[in-house]
């Protein structure tokens, strides 16, 4: 149903071009409907030229606290999307994070694609993971991003249920992959301009659909190189909270398999 309607609004919008002014319109301000009600965060508008961080599939007892520190010494914050099996495992290393003034946020209970599971299943993934990292960082969570950016209609409405909002991404270091640490900072500044959403990674969870070995380059030199460009380009980094504050947050149908 998700690609359906994902479907349906390019279809409209290709039409919208060749349609009556009132009909264009009108058009538009159905698409515009459908994105504000089932639409999820993928960057925003903000005030001032900044960006927002994020790391999933943590906490990692090698990766996470290195990453906290080189953040802490550059002055930089971040979002950081747990797998709540793993924060039960280090609810220290959790708890750093909110100390540290970042923000913590859901990737799930684990890292199961959503869209391959039944109802129940994807409510105790979404719904009880949820509950499951709250009770470790003793604070409510308000962002959740789908294992994989998989997500249906179904995972999508469990999501908004929780009164948590979906989160994805606009630019990718495809840090997860064995990569050169040059690659890894070229992907991710590619799509980067002020107001994405940056997708890292602070723990390693292989892809059954992409194989990949753990990456064995410098995680914290390949960061530090990577903090520098955004710098370069005059950009801050910050949380997805502090970057989509105040409804600057834009949204887009993802419903991907």
């Amino acid at each position: 149903m998700g690609k359906k309607l994902r479907n349906l609004v390019g279809v409209i919008e290709r039409a919208a071009a060749n349609l009556p002014k009132p009909v264009r319109a009108l058009a538009r301000m159905f698409v515009a409907t459908l994105t504000w009600m089932l639409g999820s965060i993928v960057d925003a508008r903000p005030d001032r030229p900044m960006i927002a961080l994020s790391f999933d599939d943590g906490p990692d007892p090698t990766d996470t606290e290195p990453i906290l520190d080189l953040l802490a010494e550059r002055g930089a914050k971040a979002s950081f999307f747990m797998l709540a099996e793993r924060a039960e495992e280090r609810p220290d290393l959790a708890r750093k994070v909110i100390d540290q003034g970042h923000e913590a946020c859901l990737h799930g209970r684990n890292h199961d694609n959503l869209t391959r599971l039944a109802l129940r299943e994807v409510v105790d993934r979404i719904r009880g993971g949820k509950q499951r990292l709250e009770a470790v960082l003793g604070s409510p969570v308000a962002h959740f991003r789908p294992p994989y950016g998989a997500q249906n209609l179904r995972s999508y409405l469990v999501t908004r249920s929780t009164r948590m909002v979906p989160v994805l991404w606009s630019a990718s270091g495809d840090d997860w992959m064995n990569l050169p640490e040059a690659e890894v900072i070229e992907r991710a500044l590619s799509g980067l301009a002020p107001g994405g959403i940056l997708l890292l990674h602070d723990g390693f969870e292989p892809n059954p659909d992409h194989p990949s070995d753990r990456p064995t380059y410098d995680k914290i030199r390949m960061l530090s190189g990577l903090l520098d460009a955004i710098e370069e380009r005059g950009l801050q980094p910050t949380t997805v909270g502090q970057l989509v504050s105040g409804s600057r947050g834009r949204t887009r149908l993802w419903f991907e398999p």
